[in-house]
């Protein structure tokens, strides 16, 4: 590409249009950058002196190098090519969009473009066509830079994608550690292109025995930790819109319990009691047709802690029970449970344990003689529910 003014100008004469052109080349590259700052507001990072200087760097340079290149077509551009390839790779890193320095970039290009132009035309010897010679060449320039900022960005994206992975395995290693530090989940966020969220929830799972996908089908933002002994995935914004029915429709073919909703830096403490749920789901002793929230197991959570005070709960409010007929005991159970379960429904629990609705009023008319108005007692209720979930995980087939 020929930059010079050879050929249309003696050299004298463009060295020393040049020299005017470099004397106002500092107040041109400040004028750039305020536009720039104007037109984009989140470029202007006063607190940020690196910052400061890196933006205008990309100003001024250029400027500088074109000017050179004006007097001698072979001046090397490979270091100024090499800086906006860096600059490129580090907007990458820094998961912005390709245009977030070509746009500001261009809007400089502008300025400095009319600015030099407006100053060359004062001067003897330079046309109106001469002037438009070099813009041409200075858009042409332009392009080649831009080239450079692509390369470094596609460069750094290519890169990322390959260490993606092991990022995401080291992000959810640190995030499921003891208290990690801000700065260094800050860190390692960055690192594995995943937004740091303000609150997540663990969730444990654990394959179906009837096989199931080697992922979960979870949206492409919840970070899967399927590494580790006991896999888990850690979701962004749980009780974001939308986000419960996503999660249910991606984990049909898993066992999953979901942790409580915490911050990124208590995901450890969210996943110990996902795993608690897990394991009452694994038990029995809670349903795992769908996820279940470990918020809503507290109760049985708590007392589960400690197996043989369940049991002994369990032999003295089921002790009713006892004067049912061996054959009957398992059904009864069932049904009270069920019934407490629906709140008191005796058709929804006709429809929860596919029996005739008669069936259900003759069993409740059975348990109203055997329990009296225990059944119905608020303080008892509860107690009725975790003793009897027991029961029926230890007495799966006494029907």
């Amino acid at each position: 590409m020929e930059h010079s003014l050879a050929g249309r100008l003696d050299a004298d004469q463009a060295r020393e249009i040049v020299a005017v052109l470099r004397r106002h080349a500092a107040d041109v590259a400040d004028e750039a950058v305020r536009e720039i700052e104007r037109e984009f507001p989140e470029y202007s990072r006063p607190h940020d002196p690196v910052y400061a200087r890196t933006l205008r760097q990309m100003v001024a340079w250029p400027n500088a190098r074109f000017l050179d290149l004006l007097v001698d077509p072979g001046t090397p551009m490979d270091d100024m090519l090499a800086f906006f390839r860096e600059v490129g790779a580090a907007e990458a890193l820094n998961g912005s969009a390709p245009e977030s320095w070509q746009r500001p970039f261009r809007v400089g290009t502008g300025v400095s473009v009319r600015r030099f132009s407006e100053l060359a035309t004062d001067l003897p010897g330079v046309s109106p066509t001469l002037v438009g010679a070099v813009v041409q060449q200075v858009f042409a320039f332009q392009n080649q830079i831009m080239e450079a900022l692509a390369a470094g960005y596609a460069s750094a994206r290519a890169r990322t994608e390959r260490e993606r992975p092991a990022q995401r395995r080291a992000l959810a290693d640190l995030l499921l550690s003891d208290a990690p530090a801000p700065d260094d989940l800050e860190r390692a966020a960055l690192a594995a292109d995943w937004p740091l969220p303000r609150t997540l929830a663990a969730v444990a799972v654990r394959p179906r025995a009837t096989g199931g996908d080697a992922r979960p089908g979870v949206p492409g933002d919840v970070l899967a930790a399927l590494h580790v002994p006991e896999p888990c995935l850690l979701v962004p914004d749980p009780d974001g819109p939308g986000r419960r029915a996503a999660l249910d429709a991606g984990l049909r073919d898993w066992i999953a319990a979901v942790g409580p909703t915490v911050a990124p830096r208590e995901a450890a403490r969210s996943l110990t009691w996902a795993r608690r749920a897990l394991g009452l789901m694994l038990a029995g002793a809670a349903p795992d047709e769908a996820p279940v929230r470990a918020l809503d197991q507290v109760p049985l959570l708590i007392v589960t802690r400690d197996g043989d005070l369940l049991g002994d709960l369990a032999a003295d409010r089921l002790a009713p029970l006892d004067d049912a007929r061996p054959a009957q005991k398992h059904r009864l159970a069932e049904t009270l449970l069920a019934y407490l379960e629906c709140g008191f429904n005796a058709a929804a629990v006709a429809r929860r344990l596919s029996v005739h609705p008669q069936t259900v009023r003759y069993r409740l008319g059975r348990l109203d003689g055997l329990f009296g108005t225990a059944m119905h007692d608020p303080d008892r209720q509860l107690e009725l529910q975790l003793a009897l979930r027991h029961w029926l995980r230890e007495n799966p087939g006494e029907d």
